[in-house]
């Protein structure tokens, strides 16, 4: 996925979507990697979270 960006194809097919694009705006590998890893930890707190509360409340239920 990382490699996507160094690909003319996609590259041109982003540029034909926005035709004011150039090549300094489409984002390098290092950003894009950036940008995944920063949203899977987000995610990954975020149903941490969530499991946290469940399993709170199946350890009560259970303990009845």
């Amino acid at each position: 996925a990382f490699c996507l960006m160094e690909n003319k194809q996609f590259c041109a097919i982003l540029k034909y979507q926005r035709l004011s694009t150039k090549e300094s705006d489409m984002p390098k590998r290092t950003k894009l990697k950036e940008e995944i890893m920063f949203a899977a930890a987000v995610v990954e707190k975020r149903l941490a979270q969530h499991f946290k509360v469940h399993l709170g409340l199946l350890a009560m239920v259970l303990s009845f």
